[in-house]
């Protein structure tokens, strides 16, 4: 078994890369499009509801994640989850930085619909946002380990 190999990065050289990596995120972390609406809760929660989706999650012309499903609800991911560029798409990745799915493809979650922004446990700017760019029906996501 080969051993992990590490190598020290030159102090000099540590601004340049604080640089290149909050030039590829957005303000929220996201590795996607700025203008990509990723909500997700404010904070862990261990209550979650229990109706199942499985179908594509699109991102809209307004750049809200939504479900492609009759509603069109706004997603609203667990706290955690972070959305990636890579391989010319955007992928959903969970708190432990794993792929749930990616954007335009299929997904199968657990969660439930809340009909206003309130019920969806948004920090404050998100919720504006939410509102603004994104109303209509949200789906809280749940469980995401759910086998196929």
């Amino acid at each position: 078994m080969e051993k992990p190999m590490f190598r020290t990065v030159p102090r000099a050289l540590l601004p340049g890369f604080a640089a290149l990596a909050l030039n590829a995120c957005s303000p929220d972390g996201v590795a996607g499009p700025p203008d990509t609406v990723l909500l997700t809760q404010a904070s862990p929660t261990k209550v979650v509801m229990q109706a199942l989706f499985e179908g594509r999650v699109d991102r809209d012309e307004q750049g809200c994640l939504r479900l492609d499903s009759q509603d069109r609800h706004t997603v609203v991911w667990p706290f955690g989850f972070t959305l990636v560029r890579r391989d010319g798409g955007l992928y959903v990745r969970d708190a432990f930085r794993r792929d749930i799915g990616r954007i335009g493809g299929p997904f199968r979650f657990g969660g439930g619909e809340v009909p206003t922004v309130e019920g969806a446990d948004l920090p404050a700017g998100k919720r504006e946002l939410a509102e603004s760019r994104c109303p209509g029906r949200y789906w809280v996501v749940g469980a995401t380990n759910l086998k196929q």
